[in-house]
């Protein structure tokens, strides 16, 4: 009886760890999952999604050397090069003060854990892609990344 205890609560400490896997997912699991949506429901679009390796610590001279080939502190993890035309055109300021026409350039998305925040340079370069006409949001879980690719292919 004292051992099948033990392996119940073991069993129940493996399953609680899987859930909480599932309900907390990492900014990678996140961003693979819908790398992988795209490619399997869109695979038309699946060349147009491009990753900006961005993550990680890099030394001082691999920053430098990064830098000299484009490299950009802050810049959000996935562009999908595709412009979203819509027929009836009009503008708006949104809550930033920056002018958003229906009309987008292409679409930008940060991928987030949830409770994760972004940084200040992630955030001004947010701002920047918005206010030049591109689509830009912070996304925490695969379901919210798949709807706002979802809307924006609308």
């Amino acid at each position: 009886m004292k051992d099948g205890v033990k392996v119940i609560g073991r069993a129940k400490q493996e399953s609680l760890a899987k859930v909480d896997v599932e309900l907390k997912p990492t900014e990678y699991q996140i961003h693979k999952a819908f790398v992988q949506y795209v490619r399997k429901a869109h695979p038309k679009y699946a060349h147009l999604l491009i990753h900006i390796p961005n993550e990680g610590k890099r030394s001082h001279k691999g920053v430098s050397a990064q830098k000299a080939l484009g490299f950009k502190t802050g810049c959000l993890d996935i562009f999908f090069a595709k412009p979203k035309f819509n027929t009836e055109w009009k503008e708006e300021l949104n809550k930033n003060g920056f002018i958003r026409s229906s009309h987008k350039h292409g679409l930008w998305l940060e991928f987030k854990a949830p409770g994760k925040k972004i940084t200040m340079e992630q955030m001004s370069f947010f701002s920047s892609v918005v206010a030049e006409g591109y689509e830009a949001f912070l996304v925490d879980s695969i379901d919210e990344a798949i709807q706002r690719f979802e809307e924006y292919l609308k």
